[in-house]
């Protein structure tokens, strides 16, 4: 066999190993470079979560508070908890439906009790007896008319009395008519007035207590979806959790790239130095630089068998743990995808969300809310002048009343002077006498009744009217203070509204990019498959210049190389110190992997 030529065949190999620790490093590198991104992006996507979760329903966990900043945020639980709170303060603020009861009572009090308080039902009743009193003063003023008329000459004086009867009593049923009149409108007044109390209670019925109880039941829904929705994410982020747990075995496994790359430095270290020394030991020593050569390229077969080894057992451990987090997250892939298509609605399909259906909900009850507030507000309105028209009404029947006591007392004078003249009379007629004075005291009495009656009316009812109209500015200065309310709560719910969704897309892209990260991973793993095969192919190369080499010693000495030892003692110590440099770098390899001590001087590339 010829001279075997190891210079271009180590310089090819050396090419060759270089060209592969270059390969190592890079696909070991790029997965542990991505690796803390992994990590990063699982950290990311938890934090998205739970600020998710604070956003909808509090957190206990004050580490969550924390890294929230919860204090500074808008929690849906709280809006809603302050809406129902306010309402429910509200409510206790407004209309007291029992005063408003009472004073519909003392409006509309039955005949039944009538002995027991007075009502507008009582006045137009007197009224009724001065009517008749006024009309018994026609009859007499008629009467009177003409008995003066039978008189002839004789009743002169007689008939000026009657002409005065009867003008008194034109006067009664004028002043009386008036009186009735406003004693009709008062009537109306008060049924117009309790006609408004209706609608107003009604009002108040559907807004302070149907639509009220309407809000807590929407909320009694929102807060048990909340807390499926809090369920969700939470059992979301303890499976990513789990998920991700592998991540610290695949940091281990990456650390055995510390190992291959030494080995394959040192493989390389030493057909560098067996290039060098070929020309030294070209002429004398060649046997031994042969022998040399042989017994240093078995250790570097065996060094790439190592090196086969761990790459191998780093890959399939890298796999395994891979594979392990993709079938985990694919199943969480899914559920991420439908968590999100439910909160925020599904991207491709532009759907509505159950998030926007929650706020859709909340927002059309203020909306209803806000409208029966100002409907109630324009019926305290309609009604907020109401005790002017009744003491105008009130005063003017007063009024009637002096008029009509006027002319009472002068129609008692008028009976006076009829006596005197009925006297002066030889046919005076007595019995006319007794029946103006009778009739005068009468129509007396019952205006002095009426006036008394009037008084006590106004007394009676002005006391009611007038804690009623207290409640009535109360309640509209609570409505204008609820309206304020509503109005915050609405601008708050938006913005929570628009920072879910914010939230919602962030926890979407936050889970795209950790998944896009994994797969990334899976394809650098995929190219490492092919550093098997090159190291196969160097391998054959090793072995192909040893068996060479081997030969040619054969052929110098006619020993085999295995019964045969250097002399050279330059050779004897450099073959002992790559001999001990490989227990050196391979026997450190528990120590390494199992302690983790002196991780700075073990990692190459880390």
């Amino acid at each position: 066999m010829g001279k075997v030529d190891l210079e271009p065949q180590v310089k090819e190999l050396t090419s060759a190993i270089d060209e592969l620790i270059n390969q190592t490093q890079d696909i070991y590198g790029s997965i542990y470079q991505q690796l803390p991104e992994i990590e990063r992006e699982i950290e990311l996507t938890i934090q998205e979560m739970d600020i998710l979760l604070e956003y909808f329903l509090p957190s206990n966990d004050k580490q969550i508070a924390e890294s929230s900043d919860s204090e500074d945020m808008y929690k849906l639980s709280e809006v809603l908890s302050t809406i129902s709170a306010n309402l429910s303060q509200n409510r206790k603020k407004m209309i007291d439906e029992e005063t408003i009861r009472q004073t519909i009572d003392s409006l509309l009090l039955n005949k039944e009790d009538a002995a027991k308080q007075i009502n507008i039902d009582h006045l137009t009743d007197k009224l009724i007896e001065i009517k008749e009193r006024v009309t018994d003063v026609e009859l007499i003023a008629m009467n009177a008319m003409i008995y003066a008329a039978n008189l002839e000459n004789g009743g002169v004086g007689f008939g000026v009395v009657a002409d005065n009867i009867k003008k008194v009593a034109t006067e009664l049923k004028s002043y009386y008519t008036e009186m009735q009149s406003s004693a009709n409108k008062l009537y109306n007044w008060n049924l117009q007035f309790v006609e408004n109390l209706e609608k107003l209670l009604e009002c108040h019925q559907q807004l302070n207590i149907e639509q009220i109880d309407q809000f807590e039941e929407i909320i009694s829904v929102i807060f048990e979806s909340l807390t499926i929705i809090n369920e969700l994410l939470a059992d979301l982020i303890e499976n990513i959790k789990v998920a991700m747990e592998p991540i610290q075995e695949l940091m281990i496994s990456i650390q055995s790239q510390d190992l291959i790359e030494q080995n394959l430095e040192f493989i390389n270290n030493g057909l560098n130095s067996i290039r060098e020394l070929e020309s030294e030991f070209i002429k004398e020593g060649k046997v031994d630089f042969q022998l040399f050569t042989v017994q240093f390229l078995d250790l570097a077969v065996d060094s790439l068998d190592i090196v086969k080894e761990e790459l191998n057992s780093s890959l399939n451990e890298l796999c395994t743990c891979l594979d392990k987090i993709r079938d985990d997250t694919n199943s969480l892939r899914q559920d991420g995808k439908l968590i999100t298509d439910f909160l925020g609605g599904e991207q491709e399909l532009n759907t509505y969300s159950s998030v926007e259906e929650i706020f859709k909900e909340i927002n059309s009850f203020i909306e209803q809310f806000s409208v029966g507030l100002l409907r109630l507000e324009q019926e305290i309105e309609d009604i907020s002048d109401f005790d002017h028209h009744f003491y105008k009404l009130v005063t003017e029947i007063e009024e009637w009343i002096i008029s009509i006591k006027g002319r009472v007392d002068f129609l008692q004078k008028l009976k006076l002077l009829s006596k005197i003249e009925l006297s002066r009379l030889e046919t005076g007629n007595k019995s006319f006498g007794q029946e103006i004075s009778q009739i005068s005291a009468e129509i007396a009495a019952e205006v002095e009744d009426n006036e008394e009656l009037v008084w006590e009316l106004k007394e009676s009812l002005e006391v009611d009217l007038e804690k009623f109209k207290d409640i009535l500015n109360v309640n509209q200065e609570n409505i204008g203070d609820m309206s304020g309310k509503i109005s915050v709560c609405q601008e708050e719910l938006g913005m929570v509204e628009q920072l879910i969704s914010e939230a919602i897309w962030a926890l979407r892209s936050s889970a795209e990019r950790l998944f896009a990260e994994i797969d990334e991973i899976t394809e650098e793993l995929l190219a490492a498959q092919n550093l098997l095969h090159r190291l196969q192919e160097i391998e054959e190369q090793l072995l192909k210049l040893k068996n060479e080499n081997e030969v040619q010693l054969i052929e110098l000495t006619g020993i085999d190389a295995r019964e045969q030892s250097l002399e050279k003692a330059k050779l004897r110590e450099l073959l002992a110190e790559f001999e001990q440099k490989q227990i050196s770098i391979n026997s450190s390899k528990n120590d390494d992997f199992n302690d983790g001590e002196d991780a700075e001087e073990g990692l190459v590339l880390f």
